[in-house]
């Protein structure tokens, strides 16, 4: 639920998240680029946000603002029904 979210909603957003929650397995979405990295877990869902390539924006901003120029992107193994997964900024 961050400015970004509030600006450009996923369509839909709350029929996707009831049907991840029906499954019974746990669920990771990776995604981005969202302009910061972060986590969220919720139930079953665990969402790995990953940074923009190019510009960070502030997390708890009412505008969108520029947190810093650094740009990163997210390493992911899966090994054996393990997932490892950090984030490398530039």
């Amino acid at each position: 639920n961050s400015l970004i979210d509030k600006m450009f909603p996923l369509k839909n957003r709350n029929i996707l998240e009831d049907l991840l929650r029906k499954n019974t397995n746990p669920v990771f979405i990776f995604c981005g680029h969202y302009h910061n990295e972060y986590e969220v877990i919720k139930n079953n869902i665990k969402q790995y946000v990953t940074p923009s390539g190019i510009v960070q924006i502030k997390k708890d901003s009412n505008k969108l603002e520029i947190d810093s120029l650094k740009y990163g992107y997210r390493i992911i193994e899966i090994n054996n029904n393990n997932i490892c997964t950090f984030v490398k900024y530039m």
